[in-house]
């Protein structure tokens, strides 16, 4: 039985052909844009508490075709589309984390025309949100600046929460990471380069009033006030279930399966931030500061070092902690399937078969 028609007859839902989902594309489509170690689970969690929001926990979908699909070549040529296809069903059916839907293969056709990845992608989410009788979807994607012209084709009216962390605390948070390459200056050195970037996508989206920025420090610290803010942006209620997101069944499962979700499974803790002032040494701040200080400037974060003693940290100085932070750490577990995919199609030395080739 196809794209688990069984599930779908569970939840009430008739089952055919997808003509349930299709029709006037009603559903809304929110995107968060967010470096790691951001906090970023935290606030999709917050989002999918919400009854009219849903928050799927991340199969990266978005993230692997934002910035690979061209590989599979003209979409139009069948071999090429079913070859995407077949990579779509791979991240939906991974275990890296669980939804309600259940997606065949076959289903996947069904969802749309070859060679239309925008609605493909669409009704996948829209499946997802439906299930849970949501009318809007909250996807976490990182690194949305690379791929943002392709989140712009694809979902079009979108509107984006930017959500940024200090980077100290980022840092701090990267080297505790078993996975994360690196410690303070790796982690350093992609903060700036991730704010500098997210910037430059979020302030023209901003303008157009399609976009709202959120510090991680106040969504933990004060979350009522800083959620009311996020669902006056997108347009919703604010509800005091988006604080019980913790409860959620999903969630918990998720959290259970992933040791960095852990946290997710518990109520905000409203004091986890500025951690780096006790576990960070003197020099590794002002490594982290001299790296991030115009992005920490902007964001309303002020620094522990002063400036004469930023001027006197130096190249050398960075290399010699890189070199004792050393670059690998022991990884926990295999890479997932999305970044097999992913670096499976950006290295390949070809693009798939193109329609001058011929389709059937």
């Amino acid at each position: 039985m196809d794209f688990a028609e069984n599930t779908w007859r569970q939840h009430g839902r008739h089952y055919d052909g997808f003509r349930f989902l299709r029709g006037p594309d009603q559903m809304e489509f929110h995107f968060l844009i967010a470096s790691e170690r951001s906090g970023s689970n935290l606030i999709t969690k917050m989002m999918d508490a919400h009854p009219d929001v849903c928050g799927p926990s991340p199969l990266h979908i978005l993230r692997v075709m934002g910035t690979a699909y061209y590989r599979y070549g003209d979409l139009s040529n069948s071999n090429n589309w079913h070859a995407l296809l077949d990579d779509v069903y791979l991240m939906l059916k991974s275990n890296f984390a669980q939804w309600r839907i259940i997606v065949g293969r076959k289903g996947l056709e069904r969802m749309a025309k070859p060679g239309d990845l925008p609605t493909l992608l669409r009704e996948i989410f829209k499946a997802e949100a439906t299930v849970h009788n949501k009318k809007a979807i909250f996807i976490k994607e990182l690194w949305a600046y690379q791929y943002s012209a392709f989140l712009e084709w694809c979902f079009p009216d979108a509107k984006y929460v930017y959500l940024v962390r200090d980077p100290r605390d980022v840092a701090l948070s990267w080297r505790k990471n078993p996975i994360h390459s690196g410690g303070i200056v790796a982690a350093s050195r992609q903060w700036q380069i991730d704010q500098h970037a997210s910037l430059l996508l979020f302030k023209p989206l901003e303008d157009q009033g399609r976009a709202t920025l959120v510090r991680y420090e106040d969504l933990i610290s004060d979350s009522e006030r800083a959620l009311t803010k996020i669902c006056k942006f997108l347009g919703i209620e604010y509800s005091p279930k988006m604080l019980e997101f913790h409860e959620n069944r999903l969630t918990k499962k998720n959290a259970e399966s992933n040791q960095l979700w852990g946290n997710l499974a518990k109520e905000v803790i409203s004091d986890n931030f500025n951690k780096f002032k006790n576990e960070l040494g003197p020099f590794e701040i002002a490594v982290c500061e001299k790296f991030c200080q115009s992005a920490m400037e902007y964001f309303g974060y002020k620094l522990e070092t002063d400036l004469e003693t930023l001027e006197r940290v130096t190249g050398a100085h960075i290399a010699r902690l890189k070199a004792e932070e050393g670059s690998h750490k022991i990884k926990t577990k295999d890479a997932p399937v999305h970044d097999i995919i992913q670096l499976r199609l950006l290295r390949s030395h070809q693009v798939h078969q193109d329609c001058t080739a011929g389709s059937d």
